[in-house]
């Protein structure tokens, strides 16, 4: 049976919480008598800067020393989702101007579309898809952007889903960059080439910028196909990318 510690984390995974959910928490707190797992359960998770939010909205109380270590992964949080934002408008307007279509991916999306603030979605990269036939054009436009990049050439790379990955740095941080021509692996499905989105892809915007995501629909048959295979790694993250979404757009989904 899970410890009430890993049912507080579990718990707190809706960044969207009812009233029942919200006294659940509480109680859940007041169970808790050795917080010393916490740091690296939000570690493995990746919800350490959601755990914070849900303290700062007083959905949890946790001592002060947790509090204090969660609001430092929170403040390094904000300041890489902000950097990674600002290069990303760059990366935005410079596939525009060429008439690249374009989507982002995973946390990259999903940290504007459904969470109250981008800061509380942790992610280690960025994920992007563009069409194949358009691969020399999108590396021409990351090499002038000092990117680290390889364009796949070989057969067993244009055959893969995604380009070797990319490295980005901007204002003294590292990001590792995902250039996907398909959503999935064919090792998981072989879900999903640009051809198959460019009419019902979703605007979120990020500023003064609009960007692109995967349909609502086609975000969920995404996550399930991660989840069903045995090789993708399961994070309660992943939980709170489904709950969150589910929160927002359940009214506007196609459920057929």
């Amino acid at each position: 049976m899970n410890t009430p510690l890993e049912q507080l984390c579990c718990t707190a995974s809706n960044p969207y919480p009812d009233e029942a959910t919200k006294v659940k928490l509480t109680s859940l707190c007041s169970f808790i008598t050795d917080w010393s797992a916490l740091e690296q359960l939000v570690k493995d998770n990746r919800i350490a800067a959601l755990l914070y939010w849900h303290s700062q909205q007083g959905n949890i109380v946790l001592p002060k020393p947790a509090e204090l270590q969660l609001a430092s992964w929170y403040i390094r949080n904000r300041k890489v989702a902000t950097v990674r934002d600002t290069w990303l408008t760059i990366l935005t307007d410079k596939l525009n101007e060429a008439g690249i279509q374009h989507a982002y991916l995973k946390g990259t999306a999903l940290c504007h579309l459904i969470y109250p603030t981008p800061y509380i979605r942790s992610m280690d990269d960025i994920d992007i898809l563009i069409d194949q036939e358009r691969n020399d054009e999108v590396y021409d436009i990351l090499k002038s952007l000092g990117v680290s990049v390889k364009k796949p050439t070989t057969d067993r790379e244009l055959g893969c889903h995604q380009w070797p990955i990319a490295t980005v740095y901007h204002e003294g941080l590292k990001y590792d960059l995902e250039i996907h021509t398909r959503v999935l692996s064919r090792r998981i499905g072989g879900y999903g080439f640009m051809s198959d989105f460019k009419e019902s892809l979703v605007p979120f915007a990020v500023g003064e910028q609009t960007r692109y995501a995967l349909s609502h629909e086609d975000f969920l048959i995404t996550q399930l196909h991660r989840f069903k295979h045995l090789t993708e790694i399961f994070r309660l993250i992943d939980i709170t990318d489904i709950a969150a979404y589910l929160e927002r757009y359940a009214d506007q989904m196609n459920w057929d």
